[in-house]
């Protein structure tokens, strides 16, 4: 069992203590372990929402509990979050923690359901009048780099890849390593991929990077497409995401609200997109399929497509995973 100092111990009592408050939606417990005012920082990444960031005691007190609140009836008893890799440090009257924080059972805020949350987090507290208060929370989602994912260099070269891209490497009907670069079988496809890989790595610069992405559509088979993102990184690499997993009914949604689909023509594209053919749309909306062909029309005219298989590309490829 690891000692620690009758400070570090204070500073490790206080994180314990804002986690208790957390999940049982105390609010005034959860303030009292936080610095007032506006130099109080809480920000970080969360897989299911991007980056966030929030200032102020007055805004990330209310904000946190009101969190928790939005999934109460997911948990039906106070989970008991366990902390692994904990390093302290204290100094003064300022001290720092990391640590890991698992949650077993946590609703994956993507799709609902998940096995457990981990999350990576560093906090800063500052003693202030003798009482040791949170000034900096960041959280990072510990599960970033679960993606089908591989790293690359300027030339295609494979720097890193994710234990699921490692797996699919070894069997995909795409994808191909080569002399350790990341290849296309098919040669236009490879052509496009390695214009976009140089165009990725050099877009960053070496400090603070300048982001961007490039859709790929790698498959198209009975209908379904399969897109592949390259992603600019920092330090002249890019992240090519073999597959983008995220659940297509969250893409066409968010295309929908780009080219203002009415709700019936975002179930088409969706179908489409799904490779169902309009005879299928048509039975399950009980409707015609020449009703059905209009909808599909009024999508082409919004989108400024002229063909199924392009919606699809278009749809898919809106934005990037983030």
């Amino acid at each position: 069992m690891e000692h620690h100092t009758e400070s570090e111990q204070a500073v490790l009592d206080v994180i314990a203590r804002e986690c208790t408050a957390f999940w049982m939606r105390d609010e005034a417990g959860f303030r009292d372990c936080h610095a007032p005012g506006d130099d109080t920082l809480r920000w970080g990444y969360w897989h299911g929402g991007g980056l966030f960031a929030r200032r102020g005691a007055e805004s990330i007190v209310p904000a946190s509990i009101a969190h928790m609140r939005r999934l109460e009836r997911a948990f039906p008893e106070i989970p008991r979050a366990r902390v692994a890799n904990v390093v302290v440090h204290v100094s003064g009257d300022m001290a720092w923690v990391r640590l890991d924080r698992l949650v077993p059972h946590i609703p994956d805020m993507r799709h609902g359901h998940g096995p457990n949350g981990t999350m990576q987090l560093l906090f800063i507290l500052e003693r202030i009048d003798g009482q040791w208060l949170i000034v900096v929370t960041t959280m990072l989602d510990a599960h970033l780099g679960d993606e089908v994912a591989v790293r690359v260099d300027a030339a295609g070269t494979v720097i890193w890849k994710s234990r699921r891209a490692e797996t699919r490497l070894a069997d995909d009907p795409n994808f191909v390593l080569r002399n350790g670069r990341l290849r296309l079988r098919q040669r236009q496809l490879d052509l496009q991929l390695q214009s976009a890989i140089r165009w990725a790595t050099g877009l960053s610069g070496p400090l603070m990077p300048t982001r961007g992405a490039v859709p790929l559509v790698v498959e198209r088979a009975a209908g379904a497409t399969r897109i592949s993102w390259v992603i600019a990184e920092d330090a002249g690499n890019a992240l090519v995401m073999l597959d983008d997993s995220r659940p297509m009914a969250d893409r066409i949604n968010h295309a929908a609200q780009v080219f203002g689909l009415s709700p019936v023509q975002t179930r088409v594209a969706l179908a489409i997109s799904a490779g169902h053919t309009l005879g299928d749309f048509a039975r399950q909306a009980g409707t015609t399929q020449n009703t059905a062909r209009t909808h599909l029309r009024r999508v082409f005219d919004k989108t400024g497509v002229s063909s199924q298989p392009a919606l699809v590309a278009l749809l898919l490829s809106l934005t990037p995973p983030r």
